[in-house]
């Protein structure tokens, strides 16, 4: 019986709160899973509209960066930069999104 790749790397760590998608895909390319890019289908809702939720936020899931870093070593390190080599890489996303692309460089700032 087939159990798909969710179930043979035992899924979601669910003692991870920050990182855990990371962590996941961390451990599926270990495994040897081939990891793709497809165009997203939904959007992400909840985002912080105050100061003040932005830090209730930001103490929720980093009570557990140290513990995904540890897992995850230099990797781990790369993938919670705010700066990565993916939007270099993907350079041409911004081009063809250029508002998104200037929202982000606003936000960085």
């Amino acid at each position: 019986m087939y159990e798909g790749p969710f179930n043979a790397i035992g899924g979601l760590d669910e003692s991870l709160v920050a990182g855990e998608d990371y962590d996941f895909h961390n451990r599926l390319v270990a495994a040897g899973f081939k990891v793709t890019r497809i165009e997203p289908t939904e959007l992400h809702l909840g985002e912080p509209k105050t100061l003040r939720d932005l830090a209730a936020k930001s103490y929720y899931y980093g009570k557990s960066v140290r513990e995904f870093l540890r897992r995850n070593g230099t990797r781990g390190v790369a993938q919670m930069n705010p700066v990565r080599s993916a939007f270099f890489k993907h350079w041409c996303e911004f081009v063809r999104h250029p508002f998104l692309g200037s929202g982000w460089f606003s936000c960085k700032s």
